[in-house]
């Protein structure tokens, strides 16, 4: 991760409890942006976010030279309230992972998971640089179709893959159909819950519903492999529809929270006017 963004890790660690968290430092230009526990947020040892925890990241802001910290809350394992701005997105799991079963999903997921396999659709490992690419590719293809802002790059994906290949916790999995790789799906796999954490399909193979297989194999995956949850992640606030798809594969919702704690308030406020210009460029100047 450090070679994708050009990022720099800071431990918070609490020596008397035995806990804390990391800080994924990015650099966005002239601005230094902390994310807590990237990218699914959260801490070690069961460290949880506190008021005093926001008092003591102040009187250190010099050594951290930090000027926004990101902080991630999920309701699904977190009652992080803290007297900071913050955005609400939609958070949605399958909680009880190992009584899930393929009977709860709707008729219309089970059919498009047997279509996907009588087409001849086949869910593999990422292995190479070239997988990396064709990631990217569809992952480029999905936001310009949704209108979201590009945020990882060529590389990000093709060390995500690399990653994967010598890490237990991270799956990069790949549909094709012989030669053609028409969809994937990342995996993040932390304690005991399997996290989804990007996914893309090619439009011109979607009547072979490559993404209905893909998710269905990630969950059984997981569910064999001993985890108790399957998180979804979030949604953004305007994709409700997004949020209805996934509580379809058995999932609850709830709301997750990201905080936000400025550290140098002159720089926080021009990085926050710098990333809504950009992203209002982004999805309605350049399409």
């Amino acid at each position: 991760m450090q070679d994708s963004f050009d990022t720099q890790t800071v431990y918070v660690w609490d020596k008397q409890n035995m806990m804390g968290f990391a800080i994924s430092v990015f650099r966005a230009g002239p601005f230094r942006i902390g994310y807590a526990g990237f990218p699914v947020g959260g801490g070690l040892n069961g460290f949880d976010f506190t008021c005093e925890t926001i008092e003591a990241l102040q009187h250190c802001k010099q050594s951290l030279k930090i000027d926004l910290l990101k902080i991630p809350s999920s309701n699904f394992h977190s009652n992080t309230d803290l007297p900071l701005p913050s955005e609400k997105t939609y958070e949605s799991a399958i909680e009880g992972l190992e009584d899930w079963k393929l009977s709860q999903i709707s008729s219309s997921l089970k059919r498009n998971i047997k279509d996907a396999r009588r087409m001849g659709v086949q869910i593999i490992d990422a292995s190479t640089p070239t997988h990396g690419l064709a990631i990217y590719d569809l992952y480029h293809k999905t936001l310009q179709r949704h209108g979201g802002s590009l945020r990882y790059s060529k590389l990000y994906f093709q060390n995500l893959v690399q990653l994967s290949c010598k890490q237990d916790n991270i799956r990069c999995l790949l549909a094709t159909v012989n030669q053609d790789i028409i969809g994937f799906l990342c995996l993040v796999l932390s304690e005991n819950i399997a996290y989804y954490l990007h996914a893309g399909m090619d439009t011109d193979w979607s009547k072979h519903r490559p993404s209905q297989l893909l998710i269905h194999d990630a969950i059984t995956w997981s569910q064999q492999e001993s985890y108790k949850t399957f998180n979804f992640m979030s949604s953004p606030y305007n994709q409700y529809q997004l949020v209805k798809y996934k509580e379809r594969w058995g999932s609850s919702t709830k709301y997750h929270l990201t905080y936000t704690l400025s550290l140098n308030k002159v720089k926080g406020s021009l990085f926050n006017i710098s990333r809504y210009s950009y992203d209002f460029i982004s999805r309605y100047i350049i399409r």
